[in-house]
């Protein structure tokens, strides 16, 4: 029985006692299909924790998450508090890689995020062609003359930049909401890699998943971000105090403040803001929900930044670009 026949018949008559051994089946059959546990988890999240944890190396679950790493968190959030801690650590473990793997695939559609500069040449290195003929011009040679000193090599190097990550995890950011910010978190941390970055997360309390200056692999902050749990009041206010006090220990950078727009404990956050620079708010996209959105606009203007929204992944790449090259 597939699962949405399950569904189907568990709705059909709430009367009627669930079948958790049907559950069971159902869910081992569609270890390759996040989408059918997913709707299983609405059954039973514990039958469905119990059979991914068993899968956890399953070749047909693996490439089901790595191809669609959204559903792989959705999943996860679901059903990890119902997994025993060692299954839960793995998960998170294998979504940590997937989801950086994501985040170099996205930076790397990143528009400028190499600074070239001339050296000289050796294959197979990039070169320069403009700087290349001006050099035969200066030396009269012609093509047929030339040689590796005469051409004019060019090295990527990676720019080095700093950024104060803040991700909302109120209760107001569930769902994919959560999901679409920890993408991004991890795409911004890959992309400041080589300078210095900080994360904080906040609800009714600012908490920080890495301070500026400590050096912690990527996937670690990102198994951080994962086990956020979505929940209490929206303090903005003082997390943008945290973001300030935490990029006075790194020097210049950019903010990039990931949430709704909307704050309900704390006070204003634009008193705050005012006295920020590169305070840049990227809205995870809420449908018909204007005070977050001006909210939003009010907060980046007051911060001399930008306002982004964000509704799929494959927008990350432009939004990067933007914050960190303009």
């Amino acid at each position: 029985m597939k699962p949405s026949e399950i569904h189907e018949k568990v709705h059909l008559d709430s009367r009627v006692p669930i079948d958790y051994s049907l559950v069971e089946r159902a869910a081992i059959s569609s270890i390759g299909d996040i989408d059918g546990l997913l709707s299983l988890a609405g059954i039973s999240r514990d039958v469905v924790a119990r059979v991914v944890s068993d899968n956890l190396r399953n070749p047909l679950f693996l490439s089901e998450v790595e191809r669609r790493p959204e559903q792989g968190v959705r999943l996860y959030r679901a059903i990890r508090w119902s997994m025993n801690e060692r299954a839960r650590r793995i998960f998170r473990a294998i979504l940590s890689r997937i989801l950086v793997k994501e985040g170099i695939r996205l930076y790397s559609a990143m528009r400028g995020k190499h600074r070239m500069r001339k050296v000289d040449y050796s294959p197979p290195m990039d070169f320069s062609l403009e700087d290349t003929l001006e050099k035969l011009v200066e030396r009269s040679k012609s093509l047929d003359e030339i040689s590796y000193e005469d051409i004019v090599g060019l090295e990527r190097r990676d720019l080095r930049r700093s950024a104060v990550i803040i991700i909302d995890s109120s209760g107001s950011m569930t769902g994919r909401k959560m999901t679409l910010a920890s993408v991004l978190a991890a795409s911004v941390a890959y992309a400041v890699r080589f300078g210095d970055y900080a994360v904080i997360a906040f609800s009714d309390r600012a908490e920080i998943l890495k301070s500026a200056g400590r050096r912690v692999r990527v996937e670690e902050v990102v198994e951080k971000i994962l086990d956020l749990s979505p929940i209490g009041y929206t303090n903005m206010r003082e997390a943008l105090v945290v973001a300030r006090r935490e990029r006075d220990l790194m020097g210049d950078c950019r903010y990039v403040l990931i949430t709704d727009g909307n704050y309900n404990v704390g006070g204003d956050p634009l008193e705050i803001a005012k006295n920020m620079r590169m305070l840049n708010v990227v809205r995870i996209e809420r449908r018909r929900d204007d005070i977050g959105r001006i909210n939003c606009m009010r907060i980046a203007e007051a911060g001399r930044g930008r306002v982004f929204e964000l509704d799929n992944i494959s927008r990350i790449p432009e939004i990067l670009s933007n914050i960190f090259m303009n």
